[in-house]
């Protein structure tokens, strides 16, 4: 029990480093003047291979985001004018399933007629087996 406590108490504290660095670093990027990471900057000046594989996460982070709002702002465009925008659906497991052959579909006729004559055979079955029995 103690350690779980231990252990969530050493999360947030990893948490809460890991903010204050992060600023640390924002705040002495404005103070100097040194722009933000941008696509093609070279970080082979950096020896510390953790601090730079921070580095290109930044950058690449950055990017996505300018790609994603360039999108979403490109479609909220085009909705306000009146176009009609396609959006994508989500790819999930059933979607992307391929129909089997082998399965009847519930509304074709012989599956109608054969459920019928079963049916039907049953309920006589039925009726004979409780005369029998009754």
């Amino acid at each position: 029990m103690v350690k779980k406590s231990r252990k969530a108490d050493n999360r947030k504290l990893q948490n809460v480093q890991a903010a204050k660095i992060t600023k640390k670093i924002r705040e002495n990027r404005e103070l100097h003047n040194i722009p933000a990471p941008s696509p093609g900057t070279s970080f082979s000046h950096i020896k510390n291979k953790h601090k730079r594989s921070q580095m290109v996460s930044l950058m690449k982070d950055r990017e996505q985001k300018k790609q994603k709002s360039k999108a979403r702002r490109a479609r909220r465009e085009a909705e306000a004018r009146g176009e009609e925008v396609e959006r994508k659906e989500p790819r999930s497991i059933d979607k992307m399933r391929e129909p089997d052959e082998t399965i009847v579909p519930p509304d074709d006729s012989e599956v109608e007629e054969t459920m019928k004559r079963w049916m039907s055979s049953r309920s006589i079955s039925r009726a004979t087996r409780c005369r029998k029995y009754c």
